[in-house]
């Protein structure tokens, strides 16, 4: 969920209605939404919850469920630094529709 929120920007929600409309998402609206609110709100509380219970970090998170775990959070860091990279130079590539050469 963290990782969708922070990829989506202003203008994919605001195009989003219009592809739901073009391709038929509906279809793929409604299975998301019924499983956003039975898996994703309630992993979503129980991340808050470990981490006020522990009163720690992601690290110490990680650490304090085995500690061999502890590892796992340099993982994500160093995927979340290779995905944000990759973005960057698809974002720099890409040639708007509306983008005119002078």
């Amino acid at each position: 969920m963290g990782v969708i929120s922070y990829a989506v920007g202003l203008g994919n929600v605001w195009r989003f209605p219009y592809l739901c409309q073009k391709n038929g998402g509906g279809a793929f609206l409604i299975p998301y939404v019924i499983m956003m609110v039975l898996l994703g709100l309630p992993l979503f509380l129980i991340e808050l919850g470990i981490g006020q219970r522990l009163r720690t970090g992601p690290m110490g998170v990680w650490n304090a469920i085995h500690p061999y775990l502890g590892g796992l959070f340099y993982f994500a860091l160093f995927c979340s630094r290779v995905n944000y990279s990759y973005l960057t130079v698809v974002r720099v590539t890409t040639k708007l529709p509306d983008s005119v050469v002078l």
